[in-house]
């Protein structure tokens, strides 16, 4: 930036900052600096007259905002009046961030309110994904942002028939040989947590997805040595699941990191994923105790994420497994000490639900 303000190339800088950051340093910068960045393109667009830019820009930080785990309340209205700024824009390219602004869009809203307002023609005025797509040109990334986003919120709402329809990210990557960033990435992340999954619940399969859950875990570990604040905790959480799959117990050891981790890079939906799946961990071990507190912290993650219909499903597991009143369960302030105690084994201690 620096060297085209000395060249009198200020003009440029719209652009400049969309390519250097959506093609280079959300690899190493953390995710929440790289919304930042794209918002000051987004300025310096406007300043310069550069429509498209200025607007390529708004839509990325809007996106990554999403993938780094911004409160959603604010994501949808930053989303909202984007997508009704670019529908009164006649481009052709305008008609292309529309379609992937409503995608995001539907989503946000599904986590907040449920997957009934999937089935609406219009959300607040705004037309749904089902809408858009129907008229939408079969383009390959089209077609992969919505099987990202179909994936992230099937497997958060936990319907794995819809999982197992849209688990294919890292393979219509290839396909189309599109350019990785972090959406994409965040496919490829829950691409992973579902492969593991099915691992354990499809022994006929259990190879296929171990491979194909371990690949994803490969390329984690190259993006963690390029940036722990981004990587490490996603790292840690397909080690984790990873163990678990093997029945290694030394995956109560890597929940536990992928928590903290998450919590310390300020990843709250990342915090309340960790904490759904370590709680499940325990609830097929037994120790019933542990895993209601883990699930309890994994809704109010997601609530402090605001996605509540997803802390809403969590809740109701809690209530139906455990026969617990949620509202009466210990505050989350202190909660992560009193779960993780250092005397807590897995495999010396069962408990029994009450």
């Amino acid at each position: 930036m620096k060297l085209l303000q000395k060249r009198d190339l200020a003009t440029q800088s719209s652009h400049a900052i969309f390519l250097v950051h959506q093609t280079i340093l959300w690899l190493s910068d953390p995710l929440q600096s790289i919304v930042d960045a794209h918002l000051l393109g987004q300025k310096a667009g406007q300043q310069s007259g550069d429509v498209v830019l200025s607007n390529l820009n708004w839509h990325l930080s809007i996106v990554v905002s999403i993938v780094a785990g911004y409160e959603l309340n604010d994501v949808a209205e930053k989303s909202t009046f984007y997508i009704r700024e670019v529908q009164g824009l006649e481009n052709q390219l305008f008609a292309g961030f529309m379609i992937f602004s409503v995608l995001l869009h539907s989503t946000v809203l599904a986590l907040k309110e449920g997957l009934h307002v999937l089935e609406l023609d219009h959300i607040y005025n705004i037309p749904t994904e089902r809408v858009v797509l129907a008229e939408a040109p079969p383009k390959p990334m089209i077609e992969l942002q919505t099987k990202i986003y179909r994936l992230s919120r099937a497997f958060l709402f936990r319907q794995f028939d819809e999982v197992a329809v849209n688990v294919d990210i890292s393979d219509t990557i290839a396909k189309y040989k599109h350019q990785l960033n972090p959406l994409y990435l965040h496919g490829v992340l829950f691409e992973g947590l579902a492969s593991f999954y099915f691992a354990r619940e499809r022994p006929n399969e259990r190879l296929k997805w171990i491979t194909k859950g371990d690949s994803v875990l490969a390329r984690m570990r190259g993006l963690s040595d390029h940036s722990s604040w981004n990587w490490k905790n996603k790292t840690l959480l397909l080690e984790a699941e990873l163990m678990y799959t093997l029945r290694d117990e030394g995956a109560a050891l890597f929940y536990e990191k992928a928590i903290q981790s998450a919590r310390e890079q300020k990843f709250t939906h990342e915090e309340g994923i960790a904490s759904e799946l370590a709680g499940m961990f325990y609830h097929e071990k037994g120790l019933h105790q542990k895993s209601s507190q883990l699930l309890l912290h994994s809704a109010r993650s997601y609530e402090k994420w605001g996605a509540l219909a997803v802390a809403r499903r969590v809740k109701g597991f809690i209530e139906k497994q455990y026969g617990l009143d949620v509202s009466q369960m210990l505050g989350d302030d202190d909660a992560l000490e009193c779960i993780f105690e250092p005397s807590e084994s897995v495999s010396n201690k069962r408990q029994v639900s009450g």
